[in-house]
């Protein structure tokens, strides 16, 4: 549910915020676009080429045994990836095919931001021109850096073949510069190969006649030491001192084992743990006996039950008990016995097999010493020899190569014209501008809900204010959608709604019924726009709890809230109860309620308080039963004075008297201090916020000067709701309107005609 719910959340951010979604949207997409149509077409030429395993190299010996290993092969392949993009071999190809290759970089006249990028992208390789070779012409280098920034090397996995491509405005040209890259390739390789194979058989030849002379003298020494010394070896290499020193090795080793197996049985015995040892616990003489024993004191137990001891049975079985347990004993002292004898006679072995180890160390020690100088001498010769015939073989293998032009690399397809360009890509370049034009306008839409602070639903009225919701009032708009409304979207002069025209309605009736929005509760009792203000009606009463509250202050932050269209409607709905109410217009300032009820405002509440006039003379009946008005009156200077007056609070108590509720319409809490003075002298207040429009610190701020009149806040109408921004609201207003639709709605004349 949570994760539905956040869905939801983001849905109805991208609902709000849609135009700026599509801006965003339209923008990149055209950008992009625009973008793609002026590329110049581009065509790609591909030439595979195949890297075998290369030759292990002629001079660095441990070739031969790296050849084969995987990181090896994965560093020579890396290498030839790098050659492949290596200057040198692009200088072979631009030498080669210079003037067509400098009609193809011929740059075309460029705008301010292209010569910019190109600026920037000449900084950002200065360090990669430098360290280009100095034998290169200006106009060289740049052809050699243009033409590496076309080319891609792409290795295929799993293979020893790699395609490399070149991009170029003319599709001939592409394969043509692509071939000629390749062949270079190739014989860039040979030359390389040969001029090390020649390297090689002048180092080889070099040091073949320095070791031939060393490798002489090597042999004579280590003859004539093995004469003067009588050293000899048979066919294998093995003499009979150092054999019989093995064996004894050998032997010594399994004694001391033997002896130390035999040690820790004699501890055991030592310590009276010899029950323990496996020559009597794996004894199945002794078994037998332990059974026999165990069976026999299970005899004597049973009979213990029935008989006294000196009972002959109980006599005989206890005279075999005590006769298996001298057999049990005596077994045991023979296998201790024998144990004891096997120890000395393994101690005894482990010692003279030591005595005669020693001895035939010292003789192979005697032999060592005299036949040390021979190994070293047989070393020298037999390293010397090796080197020698390792370096005469490689120096025939080089002979061999120099007379080959042979090469581990093949071209395998030969690049063929393109016939189509690759870039630019218009599908493609459009599905990226699309994707990333959604990317970026649902994420403007999300970061302009991120520093949007207004009070957006009943949720951030009880989180941010810390007050009751009263009730929501929809945008008028959202009704429209589903009622047939035809509401011009706004709350204050000039705005106006109509029913959906019946199908027998007169063509004029809707010129006729041309009523003020706040009103609708009368004109249309059974619209959804009367049945939220019914809900504010509920929730308001049922805040006050027990106490009675005979007056209330309706009033908003900042102008434009609708506290007069609030004010107005919950005057109707209070007054549809049967209840007596009067609506006091309170706003000296701007004045509006004579407009609404088509009375005169001539007399009013400035007239009363100035004493121009008597209370009963300003108050008017409206056209609404149990629904009176006490217009502002003429416009005074000083609004303010005439509201802090006692008068004004013995008017206000004569009212309370009067009727069963007094609503005061105040001015903005923001703008004047009036509002906070009719708050001071009122049972409670009722704040109205706009919503998606009133910030939260203007609202709070609101709040702490209804707090500072120290009046009691019944809570907040949350007003000009737009429905599709949250969930659950939008639908209970849907609900509401199938809800008429099934009973039928009510019109004007007919709610008229029902009361009377």
């Amino acid at each position: 549910e949570e994760d539905e719910t956040h869905l939801l959340a983001y849905w109805r951010v991208i609902v709000t915020r849609r135009w700026t979604v599509v801006a965003v949207f339209a923008t990149i997409v055209l950008l992009t676009l625009i973008w793609t149509l002026k590329q110049k077409p581009m065509y790609a030429a591909t030439i595979t080429i195949q890297i075998e395993r290369e030759t292990p190299s002629l001079v660095n010996l441990r070739d031969y045994y790296q050849a084969d290993s995987d990181t090896y092969v994965d560093y020579m392949l890396q290498s030839y990836f790098r050659i492949l993009k290596s200057r040198s071999l692009a200088r072979r190809v631009v030498t080669e095919l210079h003037e067509e290759l400098e009609k193809e970089f011929a740059a075309p006249q460029r705008g301010f931001l292209a010569a910019q990028a190109g600026n920037l992208k000449k900084i950002s390789s200065v360090e990669k021109t430098e360290q280009a070779s100095d034998d290169e012409g200006d106009q060289l280098r740049s052809l050699i850096d243009q033409y590496l920034d076309r080319i891609t090397v792409k290795p295929l996995r799993q293979s020893w073949l790699v395609e490399v491509t070149f991009q170029a405005k003319d599709p001939k040209l592409a394969a043509q510069v692509i071939n000629v890259h390749g062949r270079q390739f190739v014989e860039q390789n040979i030359e390389n190969r040969f001029q090390t194979t020649q390297q090689v058989s002048e180092l080889l030849s070099q040091q073949i006649v320095n070791l031939k002379g060393g490798l002489e003298k090597a042999e004579e020494r280590l003859q004539k030491y093995g004469q003067d010394n009588d050293i000899l070896f048979t066919e294998d290499g093995r003499n009979t001192v150092t054999e019989k020193l093995r064996q004894l090795q050998e032997e010594y080793t399994r004694a001391q084992a033997e002896r130390i197996q035999k040690q820790s049985y004699e501890r055991m015995v030592r310590t009276g743990s010899a029950d323990a040892l496996p020559q009597i616990t794996g004894s199945s003489l002794i078994s037998q006996f332990v059974g026999r024993l165990s069976d026999l004191k299970r005899q004597d137990a049973e009979l213990t039950v029935t008989f006294a001891p000196d009972y002959p049975s109980r006599r005989r079985i206890r005279s075999q008990i005590e006769e298996i347990q001298k057999q049990i004993e005596g077994e045991r002292g023979r296998i201790v016995k024998t144990f004891e004898v096997e120890y000395s006679a393994a101690t005894e072995r482990e010692r003279l097999l030591s005595v005669a180890l020693e001895q035939q160390r010292d003789a192979v020690n005697k032999m060592n010493r005299e036949i040390i100088q021979y190994n070293i001498l047989k070393r020298e010769a037999d390293s010397s020899k090796d080197i020698y015939n390792g370096l005469l073989t490689r120096l025939k293998e080089a002979g061999i190569s120099g007379g080959l032009r042979a090469s581990n690399i093949r071209v395998v397809d030969q690049a063929e014209v393109p016939k189509g360009a690759v870039t630019p890509n218009h599908k493609l370049n459009l599905a990226w501008g699309i994707f990333f034009g959604l990317i970026f306008g649902v994420g403007s839409a999300v970061f302009q809900e991120y520093i949007d602070r207004s009070i957006k639903s009943p949720d951030d009225v009880t989180r941010h204010l810390g007050l009751l919701a009263l009730g929501t009032v929809p945008r008028l708009h959202n009704l429209s959608l589903w009622r047939g409304y035809k509401y011009k979207y706004g709350y204050g002069y000039g705005f106006r709604f109509g029913r959906k025209k019946e199908q027998n309605e007169p063509a004029n009736a809707e010129k006729s019924d041309n009523r003020s929005i706040e009103l609708a509760p009368h004109d249309e009792p059974s619209s959804v726009i009367a049945e939220s203000y019914r809900s504010v009606r509920t929730s308001f009463f049922l805040s006050s709890g027990s106490a009675p509250t005979r007056s209330v202050v309706i009033t908003s932050a900042v102008p434009g809230e609708g506290k007069t269209v609030t004010a107005v409607n919950t005057a109707v709905i209070v007054a549809q109860t049967g209840a007596r109410v009067i609506l006091i217009d309170a706003d000296m300032r701007r004045p509006r309620m004579h407009k609404i009820f088509k009375c005169a405002n001539a007399n009013g509440l400035s007239s009363v308080l100035e004493g121009h006039c008597s209370l009963e003379n300003a108050v008017s009946e409206t056209n609404i039963k149990n629904l009176f008005l006490l217009p502002s009156g003429p416009v005074r200077p000083n609004p303010g004075e005439l509201i802090l007056s006692p008068r004004f609070k013995e008017v206000l108590k004569s009212l309370k008297k009067d009727f069963d509720l007094v609503i005061l319409d105040s001015p903005p809490l923001s703008n004047v201090s009036d509002g906070r003075i009719l708050a001071s002298v009122s049972d409670t207040a009722i704040l109205v916020v706009k919503a998606f429009s009133t910030s939260r610190y203007i609202a709070y701020r609101a709040v702490q000067h209804l707090a500072e009149a120290q009046v009691r806040i019944a809570g907040v109408v949350l007003n000009d709701l737009d429905l599709r921004h949250l969930a659950g609201y939008s639908a209970r207003y849907r609900d509401g309107y199938v809800y008429d639709r099934y009973y039928g709605h009510i019109t004007h004349d007919e709610n008229v005609e029902n009361r009377s």
